[in-house]
């Protein structure tokens, strides 16, 4: 460098030193690699439907430096372990984060499992930084199902009720819907007219806890008055077993669950013997998916426990529940504390179960085979919900169609008992039971019917002597026609007017109570 003169001027060795200072340290900044994981994108309650599930990491660039295909590795603990690796193959600038995407893990079965998260970048400045750990609970193996089918006399509400082991039943209208009608091991029906059937799936369950555990967070302070409610919203269908309180006093206390328009959906009662400690209520409530439901509490002497700092919302399950708020200040937390929560995982099948609508009584029939002094009984009675059999030897059996052994030969009237709803009706047989089977001259009575199928008119032949009653049955047991028949007459009916379908003919002796039941189709 030059002066005024055109000498040369010397730089003292201080500037030097501080320039190659300078140097150095914007090497030293433009050089700082500093990546870590920021989110496992997975939440605290992990629904893994399938064979395999997908992960998804968020990577920061916290350094200064632009870095490039960052390394990340994933170590699941837990029923089963895991270990996955990937790469984050953009480009991160300093500040930025992005997404990578783990695909195709194999999906453990259900458990508590711990996610241990890290990078591994070359050149890293900050290690430290790199692991991320989250224990998560999955769900994901479907459960079987059992039901009961519904029954009753006329128009009818119904209570169809399933049930899993260790899981809850999703209620549906038919198998091909995702419209959720209800959830629980218990479905309550609009008034029915004709035979419905619902669906029923089975789901897995895991536990989950959730909100401020006790009163801790802040300064605890007691309330009677109970129009103050917590405010949270629903991702999926759930269950509210439990909720912790701190009870002032001795009384009841009835726990409500509102919508967002205040309308009271559940409710519980709890009994408070012992005041002044924590201690669970267990409301039991049902939560379909939807915002701003409320839970309240109603009473006048128990008082319950609150914070009135502290509190920090929303409290939430990814995806699945949010505690969002209170009425009262979103300072405070109201009285409800450590909510454990069922939430539902892998679904199972849907099975149909159903509601059936009776009309009239049943009509029974049956027919009997042989094989010596085994007697086999087929049951092939109309709208029955149950049967009872009296074989005439003295045994009984409650089976649909059962098999029984006569103890020796000779002459036997077995007797059929059908019952529904609506009530109940009797069919009888006597036969001789021989060595060979079943003897020909004591041969069960019957009804004929031709032609069948028929379009306009049915011929009746009764192999019994005796007037007779006859009655016409639909398939959904419905009386359609009645007639006087003669086993000594030529009997005929016309049935040009019925639909076309399946029909029972009954026909009822009234000397000596003998019922025969035939079955046509009208074309």
């Amino acid at each position: 460098m030059t002066n005024g003169t055109g000498c040369i001027e010397t730089i003292p060795m201080k500037y030097l030193f501080f320039s190659f200072l300078f140097v150095l340290l914007t090497i030293k900044v433009s050089a700082n690699r500093d990546v870590r994981v920021v989110q496992l994108a997975s939440p605290k309650v992990f629904i893994c439907k399938g064979d395999t599930f997908n992960l998804q990491v968020v990577v920061a660039n916290t350094g200064t430096d632009t870095v490039h295909h960052v390394p990340v590795t994933v170590v699941v603990s837990g029923i089963i372990a895991g270990f996955y690796t990937g790469t984050i193959t953009d480009t991160i600038l300093p500040g930025t984060s992005k997404l990578l995407q783990m695909n195709q893990l194999t999906c453990p079965t259900n458990g508590i499992y711990h996610f241990k998260v890290y990078t591994s970048l070359s050149q890293d400045n900050n290690t430290l930084n790199d692991t991320l750990e989250q224990t998560s609970y999955i769900a994901n193996t479907p459960t079987a199902i059992q039901a009961k089918s519904q029954h009753a006399c006329l128009a009818s509400t119904f209570t169809m009720s399933a049930s899993t082991p260790n899981g809850l039943i999703y209620w549906f209208a038919s198998d091909t819907t995702s419209t959720l009608l209800a959830i629980g091991n218990q479905f309550y029906t609009p008034m029915l007219l004709t035979n419905t059937i619902y669906w029923a799936e089975a789901h897995s369950y895991v536990n989950a806890q959730l909100g401020a555990p006790d009163t801790a967070i802040g300064n605890a302070g007691g309330t009677i008055f109970y129009s103050d409610a917590m405010v949270f919203n629903v991702g999926q269908g759930l269950i509210l077993d439990s909720l912790a309180v701190y009870p002032i006093n001795t009384g009841k206390v009835i726990i409500r669950l509102l919508d967002a328009f205040n309308n009271v959906l559940q409710r519980d009662t709890t009994i408070i013997t012992v005041p002044g400690v924590k201690q669970y209520i267990h409301p039991q409530f049902t939560l379909a998916p939807g915002l701003n439901y409320k839970v309240d509490a109603l009473g006048t002497t128990t008082g319950l426990m609150r914070n009135t700092s502290g509190a920090s919302y929303p409290y939430t399950i990814a995806g699945v529940f949010s505690i969002v708020t209170n009425t009262l200040n979103p300072a405070y937390y109201l009285y409800f504390y450590d909510w454990h929560l069922r939430l539902a995982g892998c679904a199972g099948p849907k099975i149909p179960v159903y509601a059936f609508i009776r009309n009239s009584p049943p009509v029974a029939a049956f027919s009997i085979a042989h094989n010596g002094q085994l007697i086999q009984f087929n049951n092939q009675s109309v709208e029955a919900d149950s049967s009872f059999w009296k074989f005439g030897d003295g045994v009984s059996n409650l089976l649909w169609s059962p098999n029984h052994v006569y103890p020796h030969t000779g002459t036997f009237t077995a007797t059929l008992y059908v019952f529904n709803d609506c009530g109940m009706d009797s069919l009888s047989y006597t036969f001789l039971v021989t060595a060979g089977g079943i003897g020909t001259e004591a041969a069960q009575p019957f009804i004929s019917l031709t032609p069948n199928p028929t379009q306009t008119t049915l011929h009746i032949t009764l192999s019994q002597s005796g007037e007779y009653t006859g009655f016409i049955y639909d398939a959904l047991g419905s009386l359609v026609k009645q007639i006087r028949l003669s086993s000594v007459e030529q009997n005929e009916v016309s049935v040009a007017d019925l639909p076309k379908g399946s029909y029972y003919l009954k026909a009822f002796q009234h000397s000596n109570g003998t019922s025969l039941t035939a079955k046509f189709v009208k074309d």
